[in-house]
């Protein structure tokens, strides 16, 4: 993953080959998914809203901005993410950020209580709910936690 991420802020990748692919929740607790490419467009939608009235969004942003979110990543480290425990426990949906890079994948996964105990996940995951934020004009509310 790290090797794909200084790919892409190198400009070894194509921007519309590099995807950020981030989910968290279930049906019962709210969801929110996030699909952001290289080349700046996106989409995104979240029940994690007032009312629990599903919200889609997409478009483009600059590629300035993936940019930042691909240097949150490095700096976090948020390859090194681990889960902590071997099965979630009751209601604790996983959480994931999928980043793809031409024809490959990779994924670092918690479930959500795990998430506090990982600073190299939340670090990351907290600059992409920012831009989630943004996107929505603050209508997603969701918290990642």
């Amino acid at each position: 993953m790290e090797a794909c991420l200084k790919a892409f802020l190198e400009k070894k990748i194509p921007g519309n080959d590099f995807v950020i692919n981030y989910h968290i929740g279930n049906s019962f607790s709210g969801e929110t998914y996030f699909r952001l490419v290289g080349d700046g467009n996106y989409e995104l939608w979240s029940t994690v809203t007032e009312g629990r009235q599903k919200k889609t969004y997409s478009g483009q942003i600059k590629v300035e901005q993936v940019q930042q979110i691909v240097e949150s990543f490095l700096d976090a480290e948020v390859w090194k993410a681990k889960h902590f425990h071997k099965k979630p426990s009751h209601d604790d949906p996983e959480t994931s950020i999928i980043i793809g890079c031409g024809s490959q994948e990779f994924q670092v996964a918690l479930w959500v209580s795990e998430i506090r105990e990982s600073p190299q996940f939340a670090k990351a995951q907290q600059s992409l709910l920012t831009l989630v934020h943004i996107l929505s004009a603050g209508e997603i509310l969701e918290t990642g936690q």
